[in-house]
């Protein structure tokens, strides 16, 4: 970081902020930079997941956390309830800067969609058509959720077709990934009872798929 053109600014997200924070902070001092800081969570209570809230390891973990955050020019986080937890134990002002996506982000073109489900469709049994007649054959370009009109060449939205659901994961213990687990086994069981609910895919990073 030394060898680098002096920033006017140095941006660090934590965690990972062990030794990081501390680094930056240094490099922002030889610098002369202004040093900030975006919360996602805290490292501390990750290693806690394993160690135990009283492990000496998270303790000082989360002593560092705290003194070096407080030793930052500024602070942003992504919620409110983050804010508050940051100047309530921590003593650290933040700003709150709400995720949105960018202008340019649309929805995917319906002919796009259908290449994607097609491609799926080979490797994935949840995007194949689900109910094939002897009249319509595979090679008429159908998926579980789109099919392109033999005639006009038009992609459409197949009838019937099931919900989608996509979630990204990063797979970590401090993730409580089953709270939609949950929901699904609840999805399932008002199918159960009779309710009238559209079959669901549900598509999970980490070549993980249920179908409903």
């Amino acid at each position: 970081m030394l060898r680098m053109d002096p920033p006017s600014y140095v941006l660090l997200q934590n965690p990972p902020g062990l030794p990081s924070i501390a680094v930056a902070w240094v490099a922002c001092l030889f610098w002369r930079s202004k040093l900030i800081i975006d919360w996602h969570n805290y490292g501390y209570t990750i290693m806690s997941l394993n160690h135990g809230r009283n492990h000496p390891l998270v303790l000082i973990a989360k002593w560092y956390e705290k003194l070096f955050g407080r030793l930052s020019d500024c602070n942003l986080c992504v919620t409110d309830a983050m804010k508050e937890d940051l100047w309530v134990n921590c003593n650290i002002k933040a700003v709150t800067l709400y995720d949105r996506p960018a202008s340019y982000f649309k929805e995917t073109p319906l002919e796009v969609q259908h290449q994607l489900y097609m491609k799926l469709a080979k490797d994935y049994e949840p995007f194949k058509p689900q109910h094939v007649t002897e009249s319509v054959s595979w090679n008429a370009e159908r998926s579980a959720f789109t099919e392109r009109d033999e005639k006009s060449g038009a992609v459409m939205k197949s009838r019937g077709r099931p919900a989608l659901l996509i979630s990204s994961t990063s797979w970590t213990e401090d993730e409580d990934f089953s709270v939609l687990l949950k929901a699904l086994e609840d999805y399932e069981q008002y199918i159960s009872e009779g309710v009238k609910l559209p079959a669901l895919v549900c598509v999970i990073t980490g070549n993980a798929f249920f179908v409903l």
